[in-house]
């Protein structure tokens, strides 16, 4: 720990006082961001803005079956449905899931960009951005939505620089949520709130430059809630809603080492029996906040 004063012969003294200065200012605030909201917002299961809505946006989709894949660029997919869908079935920014494709090289979850466009006849979406040899297209196989197992992202989000190994981040974060889910059979459901921290690194398009986020290693979650729940339903109504859950995450704190990093709150969904899915999540008051403290 650097010391004042400093004598002109306590070398060490100088050193350790530069190097204190060298790695940033002092105190609170010198990276902050956050997030609050009161309206009420539907999630939309995006890895990427938009994470939530004022229309209600479908968590699950069954699967549709394709008549054709093909690659449109290097890392630009578009999938045919094999019969017109009554109105387009995703939104912009949703993940898709393909499988059954005879080329198998077709069949993945395209997540971290998703859709970028949608009509009642085709799907076009990209993955990570990354860019591939051209294919030859294929045939066959279904395209669905699948939000049960995976992180769903929300907009209680902050991105901030870590400058110092000694730097400490505070984290907050609190979200009110209304879950809505499709269950024709007795189910278990368990349903977890965390907050995960990304690391960012450049994207590799010269085109539009910018940072990509991967989850950061194995101890990524820095802090989590469960809540499992028993749905009985009572047909016909097969759209039970679950109890309002309030989460709140108060004085976090994590340690990650110089970078840029994203901490988010995010949601998951595991059913445990039954067939039970995700439908809709709602969520009402929610709020966000990110500070790196140098110690």
């Amino acid at each position: 720990m650097s010391k004042f004063p400093v004598e002109i012969s306590d070398k060490e003294g100088i050193v350790d006082a530069v190097n204190y200065l060298l790695s940033g200012p002092q105190g609170l605030g010198q990276s902050f961001s956050g997030f609050s909201a009161s309206d009420p917002g539907f999630l939309t299961g995006n890895f990427r803005v938009p994470y939530s809505s004022t229309t209600g946006t479908k968590l699950t989709v069954a699967p549709i079956a394709l008549s054709t894949a093909e690659m449109l660029d290097g890392a630009t997919y578009k999938f045919t449905f094999a019969a017109a869908e009554p109105t387009p079935p995703f939104t912009v920014g949703n993940n898709l899931t393909v499988t059954g494709v005879v080329d198998p090289w077709y069949n993945d979850t395209y997540r971290q960009i998703g859709v970028i466009e949608c009509t009642t006849t085709y799907v076009v979406a990209r993955g990570s951005g990354v860019f591939y040899d051209i294919v030859a297209p294929s045939s066959g196989g279904t395209v669905e939505r699948i939000s049960s197992g995976s992180f769903i992202s929300t907009d209680c989000n902050a991105k901030v620089t870590v400058t110092s190994a000694t730097d400490r981040v505070f984290i907050s974060g609190q979200i009110n949520n209304v879950i809505t889910v499709l269950a024709t059979t007795t189910s278990t459901l368990t349903y977890q709130v965390v907050i995960n921290r990304y690391r960012g690194y450049p994207n590799t398009d010269p085109t539009n430059p910018g940072f990509l986020f991967d989850l950061d290693g194995v101890n990524a979650t820095i802090a989590y809630r469960d809540y499992t729940f028993q749905i009985d339903p009572v047909a016909p109504v097969n759209y039970p809603l679950l109890p309002e859950t309030d989460t709140i995450f108060a004085s976090v704190i994590d340690s990650p080492g110089p970078g840029y990093y994203w901490y988010i709150l995010e949601i998951l969904f595991q059913p445990a029996g039954g067939d039970v899915e995700p439908e809709y999540s709602e969520t009402y008051y929610r709020g966000f906040t990110a500070q790196v403290v140098k110690q």
